[in-house]
């Protein structure tokens, strides 16, 4: 009910999973820079989640073969050590914060309302429920590189914001394809 898989200072290989009714599917972060190996999700269906992921400050993630598909069936709230985390009306993206290196390829995104990725700048205090929804400016540093290809969205907002992506430094947005799946 909380996050399906959580990374700490971990590249670990997560493949051929059903994750679904959760809080958030993922959360990829704190990236190992010693073992220089990204993260790997591959070949997963996720769905029924109120959050598709994130990918928090240092994540260094090769997404890819993956099904993504939201929808108004997100469970919660969900009870997490003494707290409680409300459900979204609508699952939400996969959300990038700053300094990310991610390649996310050859994924299928549906029934999305809003666009099926966006930005989230994480909050002071790094946590759960602490982003600030703030679009730009995203911050790349170091030798970061976002790479979005051959993937199948199927919204009008999944264009327009990755068309924004592009104006940004070290994005590359390619060979994707728009469409209501």
């Amino acid at each position: 009910g909380h996050e399906a898989f959580d990374t700490h200072k971990a590249s670990p290989i997560i493949r051929f999973n059903n994750i679904s009714n959760a809080r958030t599917a993922f959360v990829f972060n704190y990236y190992n820079h010693a073992s220089k190996n990204p993260i790997l999700f591959e070949n997963n269906i996720v769905k029924d989640s109120s959050s598709m992921g994130q990918l928090q400050e240092n994540a260094f993630v090769i997404i890819r073969k993956n099904t993504f598909i939201g929808s108004d069936n997100t469970g919660g709230p969900w009870h997490y050590k003494g707290f409680t985390l409300d459900s979204e009306v609508h699952s939400r993206c996969l959300a990038l914060a700053d300094n990310v290196n991610v390649e996310i390829v050859n994924n299928i995104f549906s029934n999305f309302e809003g666009s099926a990725i966006c930005y989230e700048k994480i909050g002071p205090n790094k946590g759960i429920g602490h982003t600030t929804n703030i679009p730009e400016p995203f911050e790349i540093i170091g030798p970061i590189k976002i790479w979005i290809k051959n993937n199948i969205f199927n919204g009008s907002d999944d264009l327009e914001f990755l068309n924004e992506l592009t104006a940004w430094e070290n994005v590359e947005v390619t060979n994707n394809y728009y469409a209501h799946i």
